[in-house]
């Protein structure tokens, strides 16, 4: 098998998300995967899974692929980002946190930093929170969510200075 035969595969798993087939969207992408001979590719292989996988409510199996992709490649951006939304939504705040950030530090991005600022409002750091949804502001002064987060994160100071 080649690397084209690989990425026809690759673009047949995203088809298949597409139009909903998620379980054989994940079947054709691990034959994707296993073709695949370079590392980079394999990352981004990897770090798509992890995103079909996010959206099938699999986040531990999120977590395996997004750590391997990291691992192959550590300065794919999508597969911080998706790591950090697996690590999330299982409740690990303190890991989902140092992987959006490595995303954030690869990518100024104001998307990931309103989402590390929810991330960073679930573990309790609300200043952090606040900074990080200022910098999205920043980058996107009209972006709706990461003035929603800060006034979240301001709202969570105000909070904790009365007690």
């Amino acid at each position: 098998m080649t690397d084209s035969e690989a990425h026809a595969l690759y673009e047949a798993a995203w088809q298949a998300h597409c139009n909903g087939c998620n379980d054989e969207a994940l079947r054709i992408l691990e034959r994707a995967i296993a073709m695949a001979t370079c590392d980079k590719v394999k990352s981004v292989y990897l770090a798509t899974k992890g995103g079909f996988l996010n959206r099938n409510q699999q986040h531990t199996q999120a977590v395996d692929a997004c750590t391997e992709a990291v691992a192959l490649e550590p300065n794919n951006f999508h597969a911080f980002i998706e790591l950090g939304i697996a690590l999330m939504r299982l409740h690990r705040y303190k890991a989902a946190a140092e992987a959006l950030q490595s995303a954030a530090a690869l990518r100024c991005d104001y998307s990931v930093l309103t989402v590390l600022a929810k991330v960073q409002l679930l573990s309790s750091n609300p200043s952090a929170a606040r900074a990080s949804a200022e910098k999205a502001l920043e980058l996107n002064p009209s972006w709706d969510e990461a003035q929603a987060m800060l006034d979240a994160a301001r709202n969570a100071e105000a909070r904790d200075n009365i007690e």
